[in-house]
């Protein structure tokens, strides 16, 4: 088969991955028309707006990059002798200097001088041959593909985001690491944050300011960073979602009946109950290495499907909680860690521990559309290495569920059970009641 034919199986995308790269990649002069034609398929999955020009447009796709290109697995190798981080490190400026969003960025570098340059001109670690490459290029554009296909061509950041993020990149004078997306990010109102489905999926990352005393230890652990405790925290909203339908007798409800939140939350979790739509954590973690340890970054390992339709308990806030959090869309394919104003947590801020430091972060995971497990996964820099580190909620993945929308009148058709508690239920008694899911209504007051 000629090279030509293998490139029309291709799927448009994947050949538009592949044009990006050629010539001077982003810095091609004519990408705004190349986006009305050969790009045309990322331009539609990425959402690029023409409307701002060259630069924005630019961006948008330079930060879109990134964020693929952060959430690519390494490929195999047994040759070399690098550590896993530096062959991640070494893979991902391979990929993104093949695109020519890396920290070099030549707009007069084709991409054969640009794989030369990592052949003959980088660093030990990022050296790789031409041939490599290519290799890493190929493998990569397949995975990228696959995460495009996967989101339901839902972009990780639109053209508004970008004009921000351009203007921030312009004005930072340091050079980013390869592998380190710029700031990016738009402001928006509180009230914004809280209210409306563009929130309410998301995962709220907080670092809290309560930092302990220091204690010794008598040597460094294998992991730098050790958590100490991991606690789920009242939200003040009390729903609960079943994988699958239950029944429920008096006598349950009648154990519900606490004042104590964690005796609340151990009933859901020990029948096999999710939070709906909202649940935090609180995570106390504490240095362990000799050498300054800080965290750069945390990102989401997930696996997501439709949102719980089995037997719903909702009792929701009866309130706003008008707290500024972090946020990261989780319903998006490549979740970021955003503050409450729309802009990246990382790497504007870091969590910095010493050894015996003890820090908190509350991690705010929301869902809208889908059941989600997902375990954060901290990015940590120990003197010149870095490093990652799993944190999970007693050996498993945390979880969230959306809560399905029914009819207008009718909330609940959708599942085939419910129970009502909270200001939902007005008839007194245990704190939840029945209702009927095909019939019930927000102002149902029958207590029968």
């Amino acid at each position: 088969m000629v090279v030509g034919e293998k490139m029309k199986q291709r799927s448009d995308l994947r050949e538009a991955l592949q044009k990006l790269t050629y010539g001077l990649g982003v810095f091609r002069p004519d990408l705004l028309e190349a986006l009305e034609g050969e790009l045309k398929p990322l331009k539609e999955c990425w959402e690029v707006s023409l409307r701002g020009g060259l630069a924005v447009a630019r961006a948008t796709i330079t930060l879109n990059l990134h964020a693929h290109v952060n959430n690519l697995d390494v490929p195999k190798s047994t040759t070399e002798m690098l550590t896993a981080n530096q062959k991640e490190e070494r893979f991902r400026n391979s990929v993104l200097t093949s695109f020519n969003v890396a920290r070099e960025r030549w707009p007069d570098r084709d991409l054969k001088r640009r794989h030369e340059w990592l052949d003959k001109e980088a660093s030990k670690n990022l050296k790789l041959s031409v041939s490599t490459s290519r290799r890493y290029l190929e493998n990569a554009l397949d995975q990228i593909e696959q995460q495009i296909l996967a989101s339901g061509y839902i972009p990780v950041i639109r053209d508004e985001d970008a004009q921000v993020g351009q203007q921030q990149e312009s004005e930072e004078q340091s050079p980013r690491p390869a592998n380190e997306p710029p700031v990016r990010g738009r402001r928006t109102t509180r009230r914004n944050s809280f209210i409306g489905a563009a929130a309410v999926a998301s995962l709220a990352l907080i670092a809290a300011v309560a930092v302990w005393a220091p204690w010794s230890n008598e040597k460094d652990s294998a992991n730098p960073v050790k958590v100490v405790s991991v606690n789920q925290m009242d939200t003040g909203d009390y729903s609960w979602v079943f994988p699958a339908a239950r029944e429920f007798s008096a006598a349950d409800l009648r154990a519900l009946d606490s004042n104590e939140y964690d005796k609340y939350r151990d009933w859901f979790k020990g029948e096999g109950a999710v939070p709906v739509k909202k649940r935090s954590d609180q995570i106390v973690l504490e240095g362990l290495s000799s050498q300054p340890v800080e965290i750069r970054d945390v990102q989401v390992e997930k696996k997501c499907q439709k949102a719980y339709s089995g037997t719903l308990f909702d009792n929701p806030n009866a309130g706003q909680n008008d707290s500024i959090q972090m946020f990261l869309n989780v319903d998006e394919q490549i979740p970021t860690p955003m503050d409450g104003y729309g802009k990246p947590y990382f790497p504007a801020h870091t969590i910095s521990l010493k050894k015996g430091e003890r820090s908190t972060i509350v991690v705010t995971a929301s869902a809208e559309k889908y059941a989600c497990k997902y375990t954060p996964k901290l990015k940590i820099l120990v003197g010149d290495k870095e490093t990652t580190q799993l944190v999970t909620d007693d050996g498993k993945p945390f979880e969230v569920s959306g809560k399905l929308s029914g009819e207008e009148e009718t909330p609940y058709d959708k599942y085939p059970s419910v129970y009502v508690g909270g200001v939902l239920n007005t008839c007194g008694g245990p704190i939840f009641r029945k209702v009927e899911p095909k019939t019930y209504t927000s102002l149902d007051t029958s207590c029968s």
